[in-house]
């Protein structure tokens, strides 16, 4: 679906037998910059994971903070970020972000 309207391909994977619908994903902007949203869903929480082009090559390692009532874990792989951000359990957040980034 992203095919010819962003130049990278997002890690989309089936998380439904973790637990973790897809139901589907749009174009968005962070910073300014296009990003692929795909949005996923654990039991009545929605997870939104925005993939963007990276500026620099150096993989980070998985964050989780609590911002406004919302949990957002960010990492960097690939010469991709990741921000996962939803109102679920910052250990689902971050269970889902360790899924994510796993190849």
């Amino acid at each position: 679906w992203f095919q010819g309207k962003i130049d990278f391909a997002p890690p989309v994977k089936d998380l439904t037998g973790e637990g973790y619908t897809l139901l589907g994903a749009r174009l968005d902007q962070v910073a300014d910059k296009p990003a692929a949203a795909v949005v996923y869903q654990i039991r009545k929480h929605v997870i939104n994971l925005f993939v963007w082009r990276a500026t620099d090559q150096a993989p980070d390692a998985l964050a989780t903070a609590g911002v406004r009532g919302f949990s957002v874990t960010t990492w960097a792989r690939d010469g991709l970020r990741f921000a996962a951000v939803s109102d679920v359990d910052g250990r689902d957040l971050t269970r889902f972000a360790q899924l994510v980034s796993t190849p």
